[in-house]
């Protein structure tokens, strides 16, 4: 496939997408224009009210792993470099305490 084709195939796909939401928008304005303004109001105070409990929640959330971030006690953590686990990184090594290695 060559670069032309590449970047039809690419554009068209674009433009697909931008009738597309063109046509989603047009439909949402033709419903609109369908009701009343009472309903249009009432629909507007619907989604607002929405928006707040979604935005309690996140905030709710929020609090919450940040209480339990703060809970964990960093201090009494295993430390990773001197833990035993790993052997390796520890000065302790087997290698280290028979001189040079590579004899």
């Amino acid at each position: 496939m060559g670069f032309k084709e590449i970047l039809k195939k690419a554009f068209s796909k674009n433009r697909e997408y931008k009738e597309m939401e063109e046509q989603y928008r047009m439909q949402k304005k033709f419903e609109q224009k369908q009701k009343n303004s009472n309903e249009r109001e009432l629909e507007r105070y619907y989604e607002e009210e929405r928006q707040k409990q979604i935005k309690e929640q996140l905030t709710k959330f929020r609090e919450q792993r940040k209480q339990e971030v703060w809970k964990t006690n960093q201090l009494k953590s295993p430390n990773v470099i001197k833990g035993k686990s790993m052997g390796f990184l520890s000065l302790k090594s087997s290698n280290f305490d028979k001189g040079n290695m590579f004899m």
